[in-house]
């Protein structure tokens, strides 16, 4: 099935079908599977360094992150079977990792070990990661 695609500077840059981003979230909320989907179509998909069954301020060691990463590139393979290498590299290359600064101050080496995992997009957020019961506290008042 062919998509439309929705031309922007966005996409045009990127090379997207829909200027459209999977936020990279926590694992757990977020997963390998819907990354890959998302890239798969055209868009990109981040993969988050959260821990959502540790809390949302936990960080996931680089092994897991590892894992995750080349887990989304399988499924990304594994459904594009037999289509042309070129046609391959171009899905793949949707599918990127991102990371808070935050995980950075308290690892500085976990940038280059995330660099390592040679993704083709990166995500550097911002910002204090909070729980869950705090960002509603947050909301209501």
């Amino acid at each position: 099935m062919r998509i439309k695609s929705i031309s922007t500077r966005f996409t045009q840059r990127f090379k997207l079908t829909a200027p459209i981003v999977l936020s990279p979230m926590t694992l757990g909320i977020s997963s390998p599977e819907l990354a890959a989907k998302v890239a798969n179509v055209g868009c990109l998909g981040f993969l988050g360094c959260g821990d959502a069954s540790a809390g949302l301020s936990h960080h996931v060691a680089i092994g897991c992150l590892a894992q995750s990463y080349w887990q989304a590139q399988n499924i990304i393979k594994r459904i594009n079977y037999g289509i042309s290498s070129s046609e391959l590299n171009g899905k793949l290359r949707k599918l990127g990792i991102g990371i808070n600064i935050e995980q950075c101050v308290k690892d500085p080496s976990f940038l280059n070990q995330v660099i390592a995992l040679n993704p083709y997009n990166l995500w550097l957020g911002y910002g204090p990661t909070t729980s869950v019961e705090n960002m509603k506290l947050m909301h209501i008042s």
